[in-house]
């Protein structure tokens, strides 16, 4: 059922501007040029398991959302050993059946964001570092969980920054499940090799390709400084009360388990779940921005801390399935609320193929495409301006110079590029907004393809000029 719930919402929900980047980003990686923007610096390990993906499925719409919907189903192993660590069988089962049916993992997991990936190794880590915890601190068998723990935090940290709020379930379990501190240090310090073994060698690839500036990125200060100067972003900001509503249609499921978790806070270690979700929260509130798709980073948090409550319950047969129907009930309606209106989308699918088929036809494979609508020249094989997928930092104030200068080509180059070289222009509100003073009036329009998600009407305009 999972499956096919996956399988669904992937093929329906419409694509979005950040998705369209990841793909593009992978496939200029695959064709051995560096993708613009801070991708490797954020988020390697998505990008290089999209490009794995695009390989088996020819460069498909859909590889990111195939990639991201095999780890969702797959962080069910992990979270089952990690509740069954923290609680028993009971916990482990209520856990799997909410992660693998829940509205908020078929919703936003399908999609080709960062998240499902992150949460997959933050769910691992943990879980290794728990099983690690629970065996005799100084065994092999121990130390080696360790030390695939410190791997695997890190693989989730270099998928998303949020993942370093995973740290503090990790000392709560240490403080919590061990007799005594006996063999902190050996624990520490294998955790930290394990997490030395990939930091080491992303943080030096990324030091050849950017410099100190890009060490700085993967070290996350760059998002000290725009939490800093976060009166800059009002613009881009989100707005709170969307968020909210969308966390109550989408997740009205996790907002009972949330409750749950504060009732039974101090019952079956779900202060361990509950104070990473505190933790998020706290990064969030933080955090300049209120989007939507923000709100997947919690899953995990909630689900092992919601399971633990409620396997924790006295509860008879009967109440056991009331709760059970009533919680899937409560999936269900999300799910269908989504199907019929949804959260999000920036292009709809067959929107996509239409205009990717006519720039295949059309535009000769060697020409440059002008667009931020990046999803559509990934589909069709042709390569954007400068591997420019990412250019909404050229509108962020919060951007420094210097990392403008740093990860994308100076935007005086690329307005001079448009008004000498290039032929063709794919035009949309993405692109409008990116280079809103880049004249265009030297092309002509030749093709439009209607593009409406439900969620936003977004046409898709090619543009020509003939430089002869």
């Amino acid at each position: 059922m999972s499956v096919l719930l996956h399988a669904l919402f992937a093929y329906n929900q419409g694509f979005t501007n950040d998705e369209g980047a990841y793909l593009y980003d992978a496939r200029t990686i695959l064709s051995g040029h560096l993708p613009s923007g801070d991708v490797l610096t954020k988020a390697p390990v998505p990008i290089f398991l999209f490009a794995i993906g695009e390989v088996f499925t020819g460069n498909s719409l859909f590889a990111a959302r195939i990639t991201n919907s095999m780890f969702s189903i797959a962080t069910v192993f992990p979270l089952f050993f990690l509740l069954r660590a923290l609680g028993n069988k009971k916990a482990a089962y209520i856990g799997s059946a909410i992660w693998l049916l829940g509205s908020g993992t078929i919703v936003f997991h399908s999609m080709g964001h960062t998240q499902v990936i992150s949460s997959f190794f933050a769910v691992s880590s943990l879980c290794l570092f728990v099983l690690g915890v629970r065996l005799d601190s100084g065994s092999r068998a121990g130390m080696t969980k360790f030390f695939l723990a410190g791997i695997c935090f890190l693989l989730a940290y270099a998928s998303r920054k949020t993942a370093i709020a995973l740290s503090v379930p990790m000392v709560l379990s240490w403080i919590m499940l061990r007799d005594s501190n006996r063999g902190l240090g050996k624990t520490l310090f294998v955790f930290l090799l394990g997490l030395l073994s990939v930091c080491v060698p992303w943080a030096g690839g990324v030091y050849y390709l950017y410099g100190m500036q890009g060490v700085w990125h993967v070290f996350g200060g760059a998002y000290g400084d725009m939490v800093v100067n976060s009166q800059t972003i009002s613009p881009w900001a989100g707005s709170s009360p969307h968020v909210f509503a969308e966390a109550v249609r989408i997740g009205s499921l996790y907002g009972i388990l949330l409750i749950l978790s504060c009732f039974a806070i101090m019952r079956n270690n779900v202060v361990i779940g509950a104070s990473w979700a505190a933790t998020l929260a706290v990064l969030y509130y933080m955090w300049p921005t209120r989007l939507v798709e923000y709100l997947a980073d919690f899953i995990p948090a909630i689900v092992v801390a919601g399971s633990l409550a409620i396997a924790s319950l006295y509860l008879v047969r009967w109440q056991q399935y009331v709760l059970g129907v009533f919680l899937l009930l409560l999936s269900a309606l999300s799910l269908y609320a989504v199907h019929v209106q949804p959260w999000t989308g920036m292009f709809a699918r067959d929107a996509i193929l239409q205009s990717a088929q006519w720039l295949r036809e059309h535009i000769p494979m060697q020409e440059e495409i002008f667009t931020a609508a990046v999803i559509v020249p990934y589909v069709s094989g042709h390569n954007v301006l400068y591997h420019a997928s990412h250019p909404q930092w050229y509108k962020y104030d919060f951007i420094s110079e210097q990392d403008k200068h740093t990860f994308l080509p100076s935007y005086e180059k690329v307005t001079q590029a448009v008004q000498e070289k290039v032929s063709w222009v794919l035009h949309d509100q993405l692109t409008r907004y990116a280079y809103p003073d880049i004249d265009i009036r030297a092309f002509h329009g030749v093709y439009v393809v209607p593009n409406n998600t439900e969620f936003r009407n977004n046409p898709l305009r090619v543009y020509f000029r003939d430089k002869k």
